[in-house]
């Protein structure tokens, strides 16, 4: 693949977010967190070229932000809970209803 390919598809992978007024901050996303943190400091080093201020150089994340085990675990928990408790009193209402309806009487 020739570099100006891989250029253009990079680019759509480059986020400048400005949190407030007079700063920004510059992310890519990229599969390989070495690429993309190289990347990222090629990027601010440019900045720094035509006199910009950098406050914080680009840093790896060593956790990853998605997917949270424990609250996924946990809404799975409720959720699945939730879903069964429904079920079964759909099941008992429906086998309730069978029986008045084949005896005439509550049971």
């Amino acid at each position: 693949m020739a570099p100006e390919d891989l250029l253009s598809m990079m680019r759509k992978d480059i986020y400048f977010v400005s949190p407030g007024p007079g700063y920004f901050v510059v992310r890519f996303l990229y599969p390989d967190s070495a690429t993309a943190q190289r990347v990222v400091a090629e990027i601010v080093a440019e900045f720094q070229k035509a006199n910009l201020v950098v406050t914080q150089s680009a840093s790896r994340q060593n956790d990853p932000v998605f997917p949270n085990k424990t609250d996924l675990s946990i809404v799975g928990l409720i959720v699945g809970t939730a879903l069964g408790s429904i079920a079964g009193l759909a099941l008992y209402l429906n086998r309730r209803r069978r029986r008045t309806a084949q005896t005439g009487t509550p049971q």
